[in-house]
Parts: C-alpha cells; sequence; structure tokens
C-alpha cells in the first residue's frame, strides 16, 4: 500500500484523495483493529484501492492458541468511499479486498469503471472454519466492473466466514462473467439478501459443493440465468423481474 498501518488501533482516514498511485491506495494489514475509512476519493491506482488484511499470519483455526488472534484485523469500518479507476495497471486488483478478516463493515461505498471484481472478501478456498466471520457488506453501489477480466464479480467470496452477510447492494452493468454474486469455493456459512442486480451475464454463481450452508433469499435479479450448484444451501423467493418492473422494495435498495 502506499499508505500502510500494521497493528494499529482507533486510527481514522477520512475525506482524503488518493489518486496518481502504484500498488494498492490504503492498507491496513495485520493486527489493526478499531480503524475508520470514511468519505475518501480513490482514482487512478495500478492496484486495488482499499486492502484490510493479508494472508500470511491470521490463518487462526478456532483450536489454535489464542495468542495468535492478536493478528486478525477487526472491527474496521469502510464507509462512504468513491472508487473509481483502480486496477489501473494490475488488472486482477478488486476495489475493496479483505481478506481473513472478522467484523469488518463495507458499505455505502460506490465502486465503478473498473476491470475486475468491486468487492472481495475473504481467502483460502476451502470451508475449514477460521477466525474469519461476521463481515457485512451492504448499501453498496457498484457498477460499470469487469471491463477487462472474467471470473469474478460485483461481490465475490472465499471460505467460511459465519455471521457474513451480503445485503441491500445494487450492482449493475456488469460485463464478462462469472457472478454479480459470486460465492466462490468454500464460500460458506454466509447470509445473501436484499441486494439488486442489473444488466449482467449472471446474477448468481454458486458453483461447487465446496461452497455449504448459505442463505440466498429475496434478491432481485433481471438476469434469469445462475449457477445454483452448493451443499445445504438455501436458495429461496429471489425475484426475476422483467421488462423494467422493478417493485418497491428493489427500487428503494
Amino acid at each position: 500500500g502506499n499508505l500502510t498501518f500494521t497493528a494499529c488501533k482507533n486510527i481514522s482516514i477520512i475525506s482524503n484523495t488518493f489518486t496518481h498511485l502504484g500498488a494498492v491506495g490504503l492498507e491496513f494489514s495485520h493486527g489493526c483493529v478499531d480503524n475508520k475509512i470514511i468519505g475518501n476519493r480513490f482514482q487512478d491506482i495500478s492496484g486495488s484501492g482499499i486492502q484490510i488484511g493479508g494472508l500470511n499470519n491470521i490463518k487462526t483455526k478456532w483450536s489454535k492458541l489464542p495468542e495468535e488472534a492478536w493478528t486478525l484485523p477487526k472491527n474496521n469500518l469502510i464507509q462512504n468511499n468513491i472508487i473509481t479507476k483502480i486496477g489501473e495497471e494490475y488488472f486482477d486488483a478488486c476495489g475493496i479486498i479483505a481478506f481473513y478478516t472478522d467484523s469488518t463493515i463495507i458499505e455505502h461505498n460506490e465502486i465503478y469503471d473498473i476491470p475486475y471484481s468491486g468487492i472481495s472478501v475473504g481467502w483460502g478456498w476451502n470451508n475449514a472454519k477460521t477466525s474469519a466471520g461476521n463481515n457485512k457488506v451492504r448499501y453498496n453501489r457498484i457498477h460499470n466492473l469487469m471491463q477487462k477480466l472474467m471470473d469474478g464479480g460485483g461481490i465475490y467470496t472465499l471460505s467460511a466466514q459465519p455471521g457474513t452477510e451480503i445485503s441491500y447492494n445494487y450492482i449493475h452493468h456488469q460485463n464478462n462473467e462469472y457472478g454479480m454474486l459470486y460465492p466462490d469455493e468454500g464460500s460458506s456459512y454466509m447470509h445473501w439478501h436484499h441486494n439488486v442486480t442489473k444488466a449482467g451475464v449472471r446474477w448468481l454463481h454458486m458453483w461447487t459443493a465446496t461452497i455449504q450452508n448459505n442463505k440466498v433469499e429475496n434478491n432481485y435479479h433481471d438476469t434469469e440465468t445462475a449457477t445454483i450448484n452448493g451443499t445445504l444451501c438455501v436458495v429461496e423467493n429471489n425475484p426475476f423481474i422483467q421488462n423494467n418492473a422493478w417493485p418497491k422494495e428493489a427500487i428503494d435498495i
């Protein structure tokens, strides 16, 4: 990250502009808790806009020693940011990416004009429970995405995250595949609800048996195509909207 914090608490990054940067715009690495990223603009960045957590030292299983828990980013807030034209050189970058985290809140952000996925949460490609969970991705607007790459989506997740909710997001005008809502390998124990997806190739991509114990309900979509192959997942009451006849609840979202 151009601006990187490690093992920090109660840091507030408010009303700044991150622009014309290489790598990631802003990073909160391992051991960061109770921090706020509010009201910033991220534009013209080589990699991702915002990154929370990392890949090492935080794959803590519930059975491991409690001393390892300090490495897990926890209770961080990402709110009311504008993120656009990131991934200018590294196309596989995301607007916001969170790896192993606990109780990360990502809400009321607008992400648009990007080469790949909007928001990515999780890591690991398996459904074993780790310390990750209780993350909330809600009330975000993500549009004009997947402009260069495939195999991504508006909101993309990996691995088990008990207590995590993906809700009240509006995702529209997604190019390429796969899913506007995309719980990838191992995505488990999550609740996906009250999202609106419009003008994309596939509204939901839940493609393999390692995706387990999720509930996907009350999501509105005008693209009938979906892939539903998870294990012990409930997918119900997701209205397919035709002829632009969106009901009031979807319009409100």
